[in-house]
């Protein structure tokens, strides 16, 4: 496989003994050359999928089976599913990208954990809402909700976990293939890749005092991601058409330098 689990180092904001999310990632080739280096059923934590709930982003609906809350603004907006104990799949990250929370419930003492799933554009748009008219913030409000709902999401999850226990992570996006012609737009591509991505750091960290780390950055040529999540082992597969063999994690300072790079075509 093209990576295994990823241990990052502790960082500040999980208490001791706390494990962050563990991400493994790899096209489905690799899972499927595990599967036979090992001799047994393909990846059973990720193939059965009547174990993962899907947070459906083209239906617009995370399919839980159960009563929860969970975010969205219609078909092809966004989902933020419910906080639950519930195993989470999305399908489908072409351009967009996924946010991924875990804590350790206060009561329970089990973990939780909720799975948003957005396009750029549903970020970008409201990265200058401080800054617009009462008219504008209005329209922003109703077309572009996503930041608020997360906003909500965030800040039910601080209240509901043991502080020291919450991890986050963000994956997907695409930079897609560039060719010459496409330089102009390509660079716009990039830049609502690096807006979004920064605007949902700084929104983690406004709630829940860090930056998420981001795993194995954009696609460079297109596809679809798909993701599921272990929300007992906080277990992250990332299954994804080609791995960035030369990118591993980011921190939230390695962003502007990654973004350097990639605007310096």
């Amino acid at each position: 496989m093209g990576e295994k689990f990823k241990f990052p180092n502790l960082r500040e904001h999980l208490k001791e003994g706390v494990k962050p999310i563990m991400v493994c990632v790899g096209t489905p080739e690799d899972f499927l050359k595990q599967e036979e280096k090992e001799q047994k059923q393909y990846t059973p934590d990720i193939s059965d999928m009547t174990v993962y709930h899907e947070t459906d982003w083209k239906s617009g609906i995370y399919q839980s089976g159960m009563k929860g809350e969970f975010f969205s603004a219609g078909p092809a907006t966004y989902v933020i599913s419910s906080i639950d104990k519930n195993n989470k799949s999305s399908k489908g990250l072409g351009r967009c990208t996924s946010l991924v929370v875990s804590g350790v419930d206060k009561q329970t003492k089990k973990n939780i954990s909720f799975l948003a799933h957005q396009p750029p554009g549903m970020v970008v748009f409201m990265k200058d809402y401080d800054f617009a008219s009462e008219d504008d913030k209005e329209r922003i409000r109703r077309r572009y909700p996503f930041l608020n709902d997360l906003n909500t999401q965030l800040l039910r999850m601080k209240e509901k976990c043991e502080p020291g226990t919450i991890d986050a992570i963000i994956v997907g996006g695409s930079l897609g293939e560039l060719t010459p012609v496409e330089m102009t737009i390509q660079r716009r591509k990039m830049n609502d890749y690096f807006k979004s991505v920064e605007t949902l750091k700084e929104k983690v960290k406004e709630i829940l005092g860090f930056k998420p780390r981001i795993e194995n950055g954009p696609k460079a040529k297109g596809g679809k991601d798909s993701i599921r999540f272990d929300n007992e082992h906080r277990r992250l597969y990332l299954i994804r058409p080609e791995v960035n063999q030369d990118t591993g994690s980011f921190t939230q300072s390695d962003i502007e330098e990654e973004k350097k790079d990639s605007t310096s075509m």
